[in-house]
């Protein structure tokens, strides 16, 4: 059974047609023809049916479908392992770190800045994506390490750190409910920038508890970054965590808005890696630096707000 048998096998399956699947596969009618009868001879049985100009899966077929599928996905995940061991073992020691996009603009900025100079010798590539889709970077090894909501990690994702980001309102500095202390009804008539999209997010969920749904949504986006652009421009105001603009609190752009008591849910985020996964020397040292950085990351946080 050859994995170029179960390639036209499952192309015929999905486009339900020889002629089409031979396209895509960039092959002669016949060619796809031959494959399929040499799989279907050592298999013996029929895999799929002609009912007039449409070709239909036969049972025989529905239940090679999965294994097939399994196995090009296999071949698929060894040969990006082969590139990334090849590009390691140009580059030297490699540290990949998956990122959703709270953390790729709190936390690994100053984090990353502080193993380069622990680790130069290392190169550090970051994927930025939403927790779910970093899932199956991890489980195929393209990533190694992730930083995600612990809610939205897979099973097989097994948390090695996790930690707590204060979400604090921001605005611009000139914003008229910057200078004074304000309470949830003075926010109803002012543009939201929502950074975080679905009801699960803990931003998302923050606006609701505190405006009781009445929210007036200027923006929506998954980018801590983007809605930090637009908060800074006037759009509108939003939860962000503290983290993500230090800077700019520190540079007097952006300020935290007083909201007396009421203090925001805070969001998780934690480390993961696949499960049953060694760990390689240079990742036990970034987790090593991680767990350090905690209380720097609290003090730096501390003397940001007292700065707003």
């Amino acid at each position: 059974m050859q994995l170029s048998q179960l390639e036209t096998f499952l192309r015929v399956a999905w486009e339900g047609s020889y002629t089409r699947a031979a396209l895509v596969l960039d092959l002669t009618q016949s060619s796809v023809s031959a494959r399929l009868s040499a799989l279907e001879s050592e298999i013996g049985e029929k895999l799929f049916e002609r009912k007039g100009s449409k070709v239909e899966i036969t049972r025989a077929g529905k239940a090679l479908l999965p294994f097939a599928e399994q196995m090009i996905a296999l071949r698929e995940q060894a040969a990006r392992a082969v590139r990334v061991a090849a590009e390691e073992s140009k580059r030297g020691v490699v540290l990949r770190l998956g990122a959703n996009s709270s953390s790729s603009v709190s936390l690994l900025p100053n984090l990353i800045r502080r193993f380069s100079i622990r680790r130069p010798d290392a190169t550090v590539v970051v994927e930025v994506n939403r927790s779910v889709g970093l899932m199956p970077l991890l489980m195929e090894g393209v990533v190694t390490l992730a930083f995600v909501n612990p809610q939205m990690a897979h099973p097989m994702a097994e948390e090695l750190w996790s930690s707590n980001l204060d979400l604090a309102l921001i605005a611009r500095r000139d914003h008229p409910l910057a200078s004074r202390r304000i309470t949830s009804g003075d926010l109803t008539p002012h543009p939201i920038v929502a950074y975080s999209i679905g009801p699960s997010s803990t931003a998302t969920q923050e606006l609701n508890r505190l405006l009781n749904n009445g929210l007036i949504l200027a923006l929506q986006t998954n980018s801590t970054e983007i809605a930090k652009r637009m908060i800074a421009s006037g759009v509108g105001i939003g939860f962000l965590p503290v983290d993500s603009v230090i800077e700019e609190i520190r540079g007097g752009s952006l300020v935290q808005l007083d909201l007396g008591d009421y203090r925001p849910m805070p969001a998780t985020i934690a480390v993961v890696r696949w499960r049953g996964r060694e760990l390689s020397t240079i990742e036990e040292e970034f987790l090593s630096l991680l767990r350090e950085d905690d209380g720097t990351r609290d003090q730096t946080v501390a003397k940001a707000m007292m700065k707003s």
